[in-house]
């Protein structure tokens, strides 16, 4: 146990933990925005979309690209799993667990990895069925989760569990509605000691949209489960493509608007695939303190550039030698003498005459 709870703080660790993040996030980013862009089509033409919309409805779309794009997605979101994982367990941000939010916020973490394990299984199903040209057994697996939410449906405990699980979907809009007001959340999960004023406020402002978008997936999400409960409306049993369904029978510019949502939200992941803090800062001062730092460090250094150059060349060995002429003043040459007589004239350097030193006609004479 004591080994575990330093893993956290092991730079191997870290620096695995930022690969993994750098991935996961960039599969996220690829995925949602096909969500987004499927979610827009059909809003604006019902018919012209075969696959629907949802994520594995995105998945399904990405198997159309080919089988490499189809691999590195599940590759990306299998990196993302085990992220969430470690995420959770290591609690590499470090907001430890004696406050139940943090403890929410771990739990939240790895459930959400269990869901985009999922998501990865069903692009390994996408890929054998392309291998083996037999979709058999994948509509078996799309039946498993329907029977599921049939047999809930059933039972007045099933039915109860149903209605805990729109109010648990409620609470999470929420929280990310109130996110995507105070937007401190995102300002910790940046690297702003990487980031300009620009760039960091134009991130900020991505992820206050994506995080509008998430709540209005998770408020349209609950309200679906509510109708289903109370009124035994069938469209939750298909999940997100079964919502989004109705949603372009019905309402279609709320479908739109949820599709802008997808595309702002992956665009956030695709922000945290390159800048996201591993662990992240502890509070929103600090993160914005480190950035209003690099930025008077970056201005000061286009004046102290040339000092620090000049100070790296007068100090490097090679170059003393050179530079010491013109700095300290060269030991003064030998005295030369010249006889003239018993006495002899004094010359300092080769034309710089002194005086006399000796005797002339039996007269001492000193330095003149």
């Amino acid at each position: 146990l004591q080994t575990l709870s330093h893993v956290k703080d092991n730079s191997k660790w870290l620096k695995v933990s930022r690969f993994l993040t750098r991935i996961g996030y960039f599969a996220k980013f690829f995925l949602y925005l096909i969500i987004g862009i499927t979610a827009l089509v059909t809003a604006t033409h019902r018919d012209s979309y075969r696959h629907g919309v949802g994520p594995k409805q995105a998945i399904a779309e990405i198997s159309t690209f080919g089988v490499i794009v189809l691999l590195l997605t599940v590759v990306g979101l299998l990196t993302y799993t085990m992220w969430t994982f470690l995420y959770s367990v290591f609690d590499f941000d470090r907001i430890g667990h004696r406050h139940w939010v943090a403890v929410l916020k771990r739990i939240g973490q790895f459930i959400s990895g269990c869901t985009y394990a999922v998501l990865a299984i069903d692009g390994i199903q996408f890929l054998l069925a392309q291998r083996n040209d037999d979709d058999d057994d994948d509509d078996a697996s799309n039946d498993m989760p329907r029977d599921l939410f049939f047999r809930a449906m059933s039972h007045p405990a099933g039915r109860t569990l149903l209605i805990l699980g729109g109010l648990a979907l409620e609470v999470i809009a929420l929280i990310a509605l109130i996110d995507a007001f105070k937007g401190a959340k995102f300002k910790k999960l940046l690297r702003t000691e990487y980031m300009g004023s620009k760039r960091y406020y134009i991130s900020v402002t991505i992820g206050r949209f994506g995080s509008f978008g998430r709540a209005l997936a998770f408020g349209i999400l609950g309200g679906f489960l509510f109708e289903t409960v109370l009124y035994g409306d069938t469209a939750m049993a298909y999940g997100l493509a079964g919502v989004c369904k109705n949603l372009a029978e019905h309402v279609p510019a709320l479908l739109g608007l949820l599709g802008v949502g997808f595309i702002f939200y992956s665009l956030w992941a695709g922000v945290l695939s390159v800048y996201r803090r591993v662990p992240a800062w502890p509070n929103e001062k600090e993160a914005e303190a480190h950035l209003h730092e690099d930025k008077h460090t970056h201005n000061n250094n286009k004046h102290t550039l040339p000092i620090v150059i000049q100070d790296t060349l007068l100090t490097s060995p090679p170059i003393v030698s050179t530079t010491t002429t013109t700095t300290t003043p060269p030991p003064p040459p030998p005295l030369q003498h010249h006889s003239d007589d018993t006495a002899e004239k004094v010359y300092l350097g080769d034309n710089h005459y002194i005086g006399y030193y000796g005797s002339v006609n039996n007269a001492t004479l000193g330095p003149t």
